[in-house]
């Protein structure tokens, strides 16, 4: 049971960043504004590696989260 409740917990931390990540998306678009992401390439980057930042975590997470659940 602890390694089905290991894997849960590694889906919901996954889970968690996306959020967190996506708030901060929000965030960043909301004070500089739509179309000031184009006029400003530093926060186009900044926005655009917080898209794909949750890639990593996601495939590291279901990763863990399968051989958690494959011993338990």
């Amino acid at each position: 049971m602890p390694s089905k409740l290991a894997a849960g917990a590694f889906v919901l931390l996954a889970l968690v960043f996306t959020f967190v990540i996506l708030f901060a998306i929000l965030v960043i678009v909301g004070f500089a504004g739509f179309d000031a992401l184009f006029r400003r390439p530093l926060e186009f980057l900044i926005v655009l590696l917080l898209a794909g930042s949750p890639v990593p975590v996601w495939s590291w997470s279901a990763r863990r989260a399968r051989r958690a659940w494959a011993k338990g």
